[in-house]
């Protein structure tokens, strides 16, 4: 006789396994009992014929602590073993039992009723707002997973701003520090599980409200004959996160801060420099004492291309920086050279005020009198005492030549005579040891404002400052109180200004 395959073998029991559980299936049909699946470990136990229920005392879908239940069942009392070990009944906050886990007693019929328990969740010291999952557990087995979930409110709780950010900028954000108050319960201080925060902000034009994320505190048992008892929280948002409120606001004498999903919000929040108001809730007014903030304008900014300029030997030149001031508040601007190679040819600025939403122009003074024809390279850094201390730094070359070659608004040809009707300046002796007369030539009269600056662009010394007739005039400069350097003298008439440099040697 020809044996069957192992192939075949291995159909035949697949086929066999399937006929028996069709077969296990229809004889449970026809008892009318629970399938395998859903026993869960109910046989045997005291309600072995149908699986436990909870039921409230009061309606709707989440309860206070003082909200009793009942877990129910269709056991019968002669299912009971006195021998076998109690089933209690457990609460966790996960979906799987640990022996850990809030126990809330005993599943033990009463006298009135075998087939119930009522449970006082304010009893269980262990249990707390938020959600929790129900299992009945007869030793250290899970008999049964409750698919009903437990849904205990917050306590009662109100929120106090105590300290926020004094000042932020545009793409910055809101660092809040909140204090949680629970007035006293029965036995101590209700827990309040991820209570919603928000921040609410106002500038008189709009109001606006941005979500900092829940906070809790757990219940305590221990009333300890206080009143209140208060939790410290920080919070933190950022500014792009606000979005404007429609037809509400809580910056009123009366009312309480409101929970934003009240609301309706309407796009993002226009916000601009200047100071805000600003609320923590939901809350009751009584503990939302208004803080205040600055937004700050972005960034001042200026131009960080390359500059590059060409000036003949022994000569002076400028060039300028635009520099743009975005804040409504004044600025003070600098601009120091920062050396590569020894670069005491490039002069900048110190503290030039640039007044707000301006735009001006800052001059840097190049000298080439010490310079040999060539390249040099150099940086300046240029400073803003803005909120964001705002620092850009900018490469400079210069190309010395040595053929005068120079625009026809500072100088003429190489070699040819100076222009007629141009301003004329120098100063002698140059080097000096102590001081040294400044001489300027006028073509016409004008106002003319002559000033003295180190190389760091700080003003040293006004030598005059107003009227001059046409001629020529001469202004003595005492340096007895300054260091060693070089200086520069800047000249600016009504047609213009020119610039010198000169030399202290002590």
């Amino acid at each position: 006789m020809r044996r069957p395959s192992h192939h075949t073998r291995q159909r035949r029991l697949a086929l066999g396994a399937l006929l028996s559980m069709l077969a296990l299936a229809a004889l449970f049909m026809w008892l009318d009992l629970p399938s395998p699946a859903d026993q869960r470990g109910l046989s045997g136990s005291m309600f072995a014929n149908s699986a436990p229920t909870v039921d409230w005392e009061t309606e709707g879908e989440v309860h206070s602590l003082d909200d009793p239940f009942h877990i129910r069942w269709a056991g019968a009392a002669s299912d009971n073993d006195a021998s076998a070990a109690p089933i209690h009944l457990f609460a966790s906050r996960n979906d799987s039992w640990e022996a850990t886990d809030c126990d809330l007693g005993v599943l033990q019929g009463s006298d009135v009723s075998p087939d119930a328990k009522r449970f006082a969740p304010r009893n269980a010291l262990c249990l707390d707002a938020g959600s929790w999952r129900l299992f009945a557990v007869q030793g250290d087995q899970v008999v049964h997973l409750f698919e009903e979930a437990l849904q205990i409110a917050n306590g009662v709780a109100a929120l106090e701003r105590v300290s926020q950010t004094s000042e932020t900028g545009f793409k910055g954000g809101l660092e809040v520090q909140l204090q949680m108050h629970r007035p006293a319960a029965e036995d101590g201080f209700d827990g309040v599980r991820d209570l919603p925060v928000d921040i609410w902000i106002t500038d008189g034009k709009q109001v606006c409200v941005a979500s900092a994320g829940p906070v809790t505190a757990v219940r305590d048992p221990v009333r300890s004959g206080l009143t209140w008892k208060s939790s410290v929280h920080q919070a933190r948002v950022a500014l792009g996160d606000f979005q404007k409120v429609a037809n509400y606001t809580p910056f009123d004498a009366e009312g309480n801060v409101a929970p934003s999903t009240a609301h309706q919000v309407k796009g993002n929040c226009d916000l601009a420099e200047g100071t805000y108001r600003m609320l923590v809730g939901p809350t009751e007014r009584a503990w939302a004492n208004e803080g205040r903030f600055f937004v700050h304008a972005p960034a001042a900014s200026v131009d960080d291309e390359t500059i590059r300029i060409t000036l003949p030997a022994g000569e002076v030149g400028e060039t300028t920086l635009r520099l743009r001031n975005r804040s409504s508040l004044s600025t003070k601007w600098s601009a120091q050279a920062v050396s590569r190679n020894d670069a005491e040819w490039l002069i900048g600025f110190a503290n030039r005020e640039v007044k707000g939403k301006a735009g001006v122009r800052g001059v840097l003074t190049v000298s080439a009198q010490d310079l040999q024809p060539g390249r040099y390279d150099a940086e300046i850094q240029v400073t803003v005492d803005d909120f964001y201390g705002t620092q850009v730094t900018i490469p400079v070359e210069l190309n010395v030549v040595s053929s005068r070659v120079r625009s026809q608004d500072t100088a003429g040809a190489a070699g040819s005579e100076e222009l007629p009707g141009t301003l004329q300046l120098g100063n002698y002796p140059n080097p000096f040891s102590s001081s040294t007369t400044v001489r300027i030539e006028l073509p016409e009269s004008s106002n003319v404002r002559i000033t003295v600056y180190d190389m760091t662009g700080r003003e040293v010394r006004n030598l005059h400052d107003g009227y001059l007739s046409m001629g020529t005039h001469e202004f003595r400069f005492d340096a007895d109180d300054l260091p060693s350097g070089t200086y520069l003298y800047r000249v600016n008439t009504d047609r213009g200004q020119e610039t010198g440099t000169m030399t202290l040697v002590k």
